[in-house]
């Protein structure tokens, strides 16, 4: 039996930050990382919804979160480091952007 790339453990000991995690995507995306064995930090806007979503993971593992707010960007990375101690990837499903460029190219205006 041929196991699926959904349960091989492709990301064991990567730390993920999953943004716009309580529902749709971003949600989905999460579940997969976890699947493959990542440690996954989730947030969302929606606070209250993001706990529905992620019953089971720790208060200090998800974190609500405007990505267009510098301030609320760098908390949730600062809480994750506290949590997990790095960070290894990110996986932004909250927001729309009209500039299509790697994401430490965009300045802050544009971001906003």
């Amino acid at each position: 039996m041929s196991a699926s790339l959904a349960t091989l453990p492709l990301l064991a000991g990567k730390r993920i930050l999953v943004t716009g995690a309580a529902s749709g995507i971003g949600k989905g995306a999460a579940e997969a990382f976890t699947r493959m064995g990542a440690q996954v930090f989730v947030s969302d806007l929606d606070l209250d919804m993001l706990a529905d979503a992620w019953p089971d993971l720790s208060s200090d593992h998800r974190a609500a979160l405007n990505v267009i707010d510098e301030g609320q960007c760098n908390a949730a990375a600062d809480q994750m480091v506290g949590a997990l101690g790095g960070i290894d990837g990110v996986f932004n499903s909250a927001g729309v952007m009209d500039a299509v460029k790697p994401a430490l190219e965009i300045d802050i205006d544009t971001w906003q």
